[in-house]
């Protein structure tokens, strides 16, 4: 009953791996992170280009001026810079497309300031023209809402000859919470469908297997029930637990049901033989668990 309380909502746990999460641990290092989006008016960049535009192209720059039009609107973003913000206001507003002058006048520019190919939004060898996104995550999900958000944009300015694309940290962090849920929810089943043949080809009894993977299973429901009933997400710390509580409790339950196995081969009654194991059991088992737990908590002490 305490499983399925406790436990009952873990596949729903959400993940973040969000600034504030990695530097809520640390007052110096939120501090500083405070500081620099206060100076530079972002914590990250994000750039989203057009691979295959050209600045020789009117409607290649039009969809340009629309795509930085459209990123403004983007939950965390607090500026944008393109080659195409020199254009006149009803250019970038997409009431008419760019004359011949204008863009003239963009590629002269583009030549002029180097820093536009060294940003990556003004790139002939590709042909690429791009945007540059001034971000904020601010809160455990904005993460979460600006890649869903970046994703749809990106989505929605692809056209023939033109293929978005977006490179950044926030970009990567969405590859990175695939990869944790891929632990969750295809490494951790196939780390129990592991155990559970282990014990099979040891013990080549099921009873025993379901004896020990029950309460192992149990645990793992309980401790990542745990996250989810404290509102903590899973990330990259805390989704490598569940596996590692699988093996690790699995070891334990090991010791305790081979030593029962031994006692009952011995001649014991079923009684006899458990109080016996715990008796034999209870105090390494534990020691190794607790000495365990106790290496692992140590990282929340240690500068890693």
């Amino acid at each position: 009953a305490l499983v399925l309380l406790v436990g009952h909502r873990a596949p729903l746990t959400r993940q973040d791996n969000a600034p504030e999460t990695f530097f809520s641990a640390d007052p110096v290092a939120r501090a500083t992170y405070r500081r620099m989006v206060s100076a530079f008016g972002g914590d990250e960049l994000v750039l989203v280009e057009l691979r295959g535009a050209q600045l020789s192209r009117p409607d290649h720059v039009a969809r340009l001026a629309a795509l930085a039009r459209d990123a403004r609107s983007i939950s965390g973003v607090r500026g944008v810079f393109s080659s195409a913000q020199s254009l006149p206001e009803d250019v970038r507003a997409g009431l008419r497309p760019p004359e011949a002058e204008e863009l003239a006048s963009l590629a002269r520019d583009a030549a002029a300031l180097t820093v536009f190919g060294h940003l990556g939004l003004v790139r002939p060898e590709i042909p690429a023209l791009g945007i540059l996104l001034t971000v904020v995550m601010e809160g455990a999900d904005q993460r979460r809402r600006f890649n869903r958000d970046l994703a749809a944009l990106v989505a929605r300015h692809g056209a023939p000859g033109l293929e978005p694309s977006a490179a950044g940290l926030t970009p990567a962090n969405a590859a990175i919470d695939r990869g944790t849920q891929r632990a969750t929810g295809i490494y951790l089943p196939l780390t129990g469908l592991t155990t559970v043949l282990v014990g099979l080809l040891l013990f080549r009894s099921l009873w025993a297997v379901l004896a020990m993977f029950l309460p192992v299973g149990g645990a793992v429901a309980m401790g990542v029930g745990a996250l989810q009933l404290l509102d903590e997400p899973i990330n990259l710390v805390t989704g490598v637990m569940p596996p590692l509580v699988l093996a690790i409790a699995f070891a334990g339950a090991v010791h305790l049901v081979s030593r029962y196995a031994q006692l009952l081969a011995g001649g014991m009654t079923v009684e006899q033989a458990v109080s016996q194991t715990v008796r034999d059991k209870l105090f390494p088992t534990a020691f190794a668990f607790f000495t365990t737990a106790l290496g692992f908590g140590s990282l929340a002490l240690s500068p890693v």
